[in-house]
C-alpha cells in the first residue's frame, strides 16, 4: 500500500462578464497551497471572452509552470491560447497570512485590460508520513512515502487486514466488523501515521485541514483518531472525508484494511489531506 498527497486542482470561479459595467473588473480570491504540492488555474475558464492576451505577476515565492513543467514568464505578455491554464508551486511555507499573491490581467489584442484577478496565497506545509521503508519508524517526509515496491528491499507502507479475534473462543464480534479500537491486543494489528502541520500556528479564517479518499478505497480501509482519545472511526465504509480538528500539533492516527486485494486490481491506496473553506 502507498500513501501519497495527491495533485489538487485550485478552485476559482469563472468570470461573469454581466456583474459589473465597470471597464476595467476587478476580482479579488485567497486560497491556501500545500508546499510542493502543485495547483492547476485554468485561465482560459477565468478568461473574459475577448481575452486573447495575458499577463501574469507574483510577489513572495510562488513559481509558476506549464503541464509540461515549461516556466511560465512573469511580467511579458503571454498568449492566452498558448497558456490555457497553469500550474503553481511554493516550496516553503508562509510566514504571515497571505504573504503571497497571484495576479492575472486579462487584455484584448490590443493591449486593453478587459479584466483584473488577484489570488492571495498562503502556504502551509503538512505532511502525511507513514513508515515508508517499513523499519517500524513513521519518518518525517520520507521520499519514498508516495511509491510503492514489492519485496524485502522494497518501500511503501504494509497495511495489514485486521479480521481476527483477539481473544480465542470470546462471543466478542470480529475487529473487522467494529468501529473503534478497543486495547492493546488491536494495536498489533494495525498501521500508523503521522499528520504533521509546520509554519503558521493558526490556519486563515475559514479554512479547515481535512483528510479524504476515494468511494471505493473507503470501503476497504478503516482510520482511526488518535490513540490517547476515545479512538472512533474518521473514515470507513459510508464516510470517505474527516476534519482533524487540531492543526498545532502532530497527529498520530491508526489505520486499518477491511478486505485483502483481488487479483488483478489496484493493490495501493491513496489518503490525501486537503484544505476546505
Amino acid at each position: 500500500m502507498v500513501i501519497m498527497v495527491m495533485r489538487k486542482l485550485l478552485e476559482v470561479e469563472r468570470f461573469d462578464e454581466r456583474r459589473s459595467a465597470s471597464k476595467e473588473r476587478s476580482q479579488n480570491y485567497e486560497d491556501v497551497l500545500i508546499v510542493g504540492q502543485p495547483v492547476q488555474i485554468s485561465l482560459k475558464k477565468l478568461a473574459p471572452s475577448q481575452t486573447k492576451l495575458i499577463i501574469l505577476n507574483t510577489s513572495g515565492e510562488v513559481e509558476l509552470f506549464t503541464s509540461t513543467d515549461q516556466i511560465v514568464s512573469t511580467q511579458t505578455p503571454l498568449s492566452l491560447e498558448q497558456f490555457p491554464e497553469i500550474n503553481l508551486l511554493s516550496r516553503t511555507f508562509s510566514d504571515q497570512i497571505k504573504d503571497r499573491s497571484l495576479q492575472i490581467s486579462f487584455q484584448d489584442d490590443n493591449g486593453r485590460q478587459l479584466s483584473l484577478v488577484k489570488l492571495k496565497l498562503t502556504v502551509v506545509r503538512v505532511c502525511l508520513d507513514i513508515d515508508a521503508d517499513r523499519d517500524g519508524v513513521i519518518d518525517e517526509d520520507n521520499p519514498q512515502k508516495a511509491d510503492w515496491k514489492w519485496g524485502i528491499n522494497g518501500h511503501g507502507a504494509v497495511l495489514l487486514v485486521n479480521s481476527d479475534r483477539d481473544i480465542v473462543y470470546s462471543n466478542q464480534e470480529d475487529d473487522d466488523t467494529k468501529r473503534l479500537i478497543k486495547g492493546l491486543l488491536d494495536l498489533k494489528d494495525f498501521s500508523f501515521m503521522i499528520v504533521r502541520k509546520t509554519g503558521l500556528r493558526d490556519l486563515p479564517s475559514g479554512y479547515e485541514l481535512y483528510l479524504s479518499v476515494n468511494k471505493d478505497i473507503g470501503k476497504k480501509i478503516r482510520i482511526y483518531d488518535e490513540l490517547d482519545r476515545d479512538s472512533y472511526e474518521l473514515i470507513g465504509p459510508g464516510r470517505i472525508r474527516a476534519k482533524i480538528r487540531d492543526t498545532n500539533r502532530d497527529i498520530l492516527l491508526a489505520i486499518e484494511g477491511l478486505s485483502y486485494p483481488q487479483p488483478f486490481t489496484q493493490k495501493w491506496w491513496e489518503v490525501e489531506p486537503t484544505f476546505l473553506k
